[in-house]
């Protein structure tokens, strides 16, 4: 561990509290099951490491990957995860599949949180309220470590992650393309069709009108800088987030980004686990694009 480079300028970083990196022990071998072969092939080309850093305060849980064969300064993607509270808490597993491992083996590093009052973490998760912050800090960290190119920074969101992202492009200007899958775009029409997240969202973060449209870019998209390229995916079989969402969204924005891409997968459910190859060769040809 001392030799590790990676982990002395994480740690050296003002707002980490303390970091390590994280090891395939035997115990997480037997968690692994049938992805355990493909684990190990992504964690001889990547190295992931858990971080405790400030945010508002307190204490929250992040996670840095970062590709052994990489550029001097690489470009890096913040993850936005999906889910709220511990439910779609990142996994260990994560880290070394699906998108993130896809990013880390196209050269890209990527860093995520897993937000206030989850994993351990302190303070409360309230589904793009204060916790946007989270994500935002996280920048402070990229600028903080030399092998990351700042100024090549994209964001990435799933599901609730879309909200997180939607509302950081809103904030910020170091995000230089974005990528958003199966993400709500209007917290009212989430309601109506699926009528149990009405209570999800009181308890979340209130539930009032005010707050959730706080967190629906539906109507503030023009909020968001029209030189942000952004990639929008959905799936049509999709029964978290209705892909009606998504083409209202393309709809209403019409004209107002420069480089906007919806596609709609005809079979694809709200991971769109069925398109796997498809999915990951269009999330990296798009930061390919805009990020290189």
């Amino acid at each position: 561990m001392k030799n590790d480079a990676v982990l002395r300028e994480l740690e050296a970083v003002p707002v980490v509290r303390k970091a390590k990196k994280i090891t395939i022990t035997e115990e997480l071998r037997k968690r692994f099951g049938p992805h355990l072969a493909r684990i190990k092939a992504n964690h001889r080309n990547m190295t992931a490491y858990q971080f405790t850093y400030t945010s508002q305060g307190h204490a929250v849980v992040g996670y840095i990957v970062v590709p052994k064969k990489r550029a001097t300064r690489a470009p890096t993607i913040v993850y936005n995860r999906g889910g709220s509270g511990e439910f779609g808490a990142i996994r260990i597993g994560w880290l070394f599949t699906g998108v993130i491992a896809t990013l880390a083996r196209a050269g890209y590093i990527v860093i995520a949180s897993q937000y206030s009052g989850v994993a351990g973490g302190e303070g409360v998760d309230e589904m793009g309220g204060s916790d946007l912050q989270d994500v935002l800090n996280l920048h402070k960290i990229i600028k903080g470590l030399s092998f990351c190119d700042a100024k090549r920074t994209g964001m990435y969101g799933f599901s609730r992650g879309g909200i997180m992202t939607y509302r950081a492009l809103r904030e910020v200007r170091w995000a230089r393309a974005a990528v958003v899958v199966s993400g709500p775009t209007d917290l009212f029409f989430l309601e109506t069709y699926r009528p149990e997240m009405r209570k999800h969202f009181q308890k979340m973060f209130g539930g009032s009108r005010e707050e959730k449209r706080k967190r629906s870019v539906l109507y503030w998209y023009k909020k968001i800088p029209s030189t942000v390229p952004l990639l929008v995916l959905c799936g049509m079989a999709d029964w978290r987030v209705d892909p009606r969402e998504a083409f209202r969204f393309a709809e209403k924005t019409t004209g107002h980004f420069h480089d906007f891409k919806l596609i709609a997968y005809p079979r694809g459910t709200h991971a769109l686990e069925e398109y796997e190859t498809q999915v990951d060769q269009e999330i990296v040809g798009w930061f390919n694009t805009f990020l290189n």
